[in-house]
């Protein structure tokens, strides 16, 4: 099974996400992209990638162990870009500000559990973002700097700052945690 462990979001944050992408969309990008359904935006915390059924469990029973967050998480959209980078972007994202860090200490306690399991985990420092639009595999070079050129000039002129809470819920597939969350 393809894993990951993420946040859902509070229709606030997926209603003003989804109202984004509705603008994007609206701005005429220079090639198809891959927009992310407004039922799907989420904020990824460790993506896990293929794990077997007795992964899952170990998973579950690691994370069940783990003591859920006390008070919501603080999230504050602000900022647009793209991995790797806005000249060969493969992944439109929208930031996210972690007010006070609490998401970062969150995804570090869950990334400790996992690497414990023997999963590997992204060594990255943790970016707080919720992605918008893949970019397709098969564009040609050219389109993919032109689709980064168009998505740099819409963030220059379309920037705005909107606060949340995010419930502390962590998705997942395999079962509910007793704090009600979930793994995806």
């Amino acid at each position: 099974m393809r894993a990951f462990l993420a946040i859902l979001l509070d229709p606030p944050l997926r209603d003003a996400l989804s109202a984004c992408v509705r603008a994007l969309q609206a701005a005429h990008p220079p090639a198809h992209l891959k927009w992310v359904s407004d039922e799907q935006h989420h904020l990824t915390l460790h993506f896990l990638g293929e794990i077997s059924p007795a992964q899952t469990e170990a998973v579950t029973r690691a994370l069940a162990g783990l003591p859920p967050p006390t008070a919501p998480l603080s999230l504050t959209l602000g900022g647009l870009g793209a991995f790797p980078n806005l000249n060969r972007p493969a992944t439109l994202w929208a930031g996210g500000q972690d007010e006070g860090g609490r998401i970062a200490m969150l995804a570090a306690a869950y990334g400790r559990a996992l690497r414990a399991l023997g999963l590997e985990i992204d060594a990255r420092h943790f970016t707080p973002h919720l992605t918008l639009a893949r970019v397709p595999r098969d564009l040609d070079p050219v389109a993919i700097r032109a689709v980064g050129g168009w998505y740099a000039a819409y963030c220059d002129a379309h920037v705005e700052l909107i606060g949340y809470e995010v419930d502390p819920k962590v998705h997942r597939d395999a079962g509910n945690r007793a704090d009600g969350g979930r793994i995806n």
